[in-house]
């Protein structure tokens, strides 16, 4: 298993990184970015991708459904751009369960072909393979605690939880599988961890966002793949998140949110981000974050360039479509 700090050496060299991407794109306004950026970058290699489950009663029924239109969406996205030689695998289809063995909580792993292809995946592996995650992590949890051995050729790279200032595990990702999210903290696999929201509004993967005149003119052309990046993936406005005194809105204008294009950043453009190996915090019951004795480590990645690693992935998703 590489150190930590070969990881941080690794991501920031040439070398051409291995890729898995996971995502529950179905669900989301943003992962489509981020899967295109990846396909799109010269120093990633993305090996598969599979879909993730999510439940939201304004989209679909339930966990099967949002899986479903999951994969569904990522396999519309390598059409649009023209992508056939990626294979996209159906995930799990619920939340993990964990049993309770005396003190010591564990897992129970969910069987599907994305977790047999990262484990697969992994056990061919002669260098690094990193699982990009953003969406819940019951893929890569239960693919680990079905097979520990894939943890020495694997690093997570995932997007879930709150900053360390924010004190709370509790945002979308990890609120859909909180044991997946626990378990990922605990188990001792190299993580890359890629906090959402901080009190400071500068940090954390929120401070991707960008405005309607960034869409039109990052995508003027009138093809189908230019439609669907301009125009049918929806603006969102969220003055929670950008209030009046900052940079990046207005009270009443709408906005796009690019959080999930952390992922492929931090390894197509490392110089736009800084990293930090930190004591990865126990996730309470009440979703709080508790440090003390038994703090695993983990790559944590909180501020970051926003513009030029904008700019990069309107360049990169371009160069794709025909």
């Amino acid at each position: 298993m590489m150190t930590l700090e070969q990881i941080i050496a690794d991501i920031k060299s040439d070398r051409v990184k291995k890729v898995i991407f996971d995502a529950d794109a179905g669900n989301e306004i943003d992962d489509q970015y981020a899967i295109a950026y990846a396909l799109s970058c010269e120093n990633i290699k993305v090996l598969s991708m599979s879909g993730a489950h999510f439940k939201n009663e304004v989209l679909v029924p339930n966990r099967y459904e949002g899986m479903m239109e999951s994969w569904r969406e990522i396999i519309r996205v390598e059409k649009l751009l023209g992508i056939d030689d990626v294979p996209v695998y159906k995930g799990c289809t619920d939340a993990l369960k964990v049993a309770v063995d005396g003190s010591i909580p564990e897992v129970i792993p969910e069987d599907c072909e994305a977790v047999d292809n990262i484990i697969k995946t992994a056990d061919e592996a002669d260098e690094l393979i990193y699982i990009m995650v953003t969406g819940t992590a019951t893929n890569i949890a239960s693919a680990i605690a079905k097979a520990p051995r894939i943890k020495d050729n694997i690093c997570v790279i995932w997007l879930g939880g709150n900053c360390l200032d924010d004190g709370c595990a509790n945002e979308y990702n990890y609120g859909q599988d909180p044991a997946a999210g626990k378990y990922l903290f605990t188990c001792g696999v190299p993580l890359v961890w890629l906090p959402a929201i901080s009190p400071d509004k500068t940090k954390g993967t929120q401070c991707l966002v960008e405005d309607r005149v960034f869409l039109e003119k990052g995508f003027p052309r009138l093809d189908p793949a230019s439609n669907y990046f301009r125009i049918d993936l929806p603006m969102e406005h969220d003055p929670e998140y950008y209030p009046t005194d900052t940079n990046y809105t207005g009270v009443g204008k709408w906005w796009h949110i690019y959080w999930d294009v952390a992922a492929p950043a931090i390894l197509h453009t490392p110089e736009n981000a800084e990293f930090q190996i930190v004591d990865v915090p126990r996730i309470k019951g009440d979703d709080n974050y508790a440090f003390g004795e038994g703090n695993t480590k983990a790559i944590y990645v909180e501020k970051y360039n926003a513009a030029p690693i904008l700019k990069n992935m309107i360049d990169g998703i371009n160069s794709l479509i025909k």
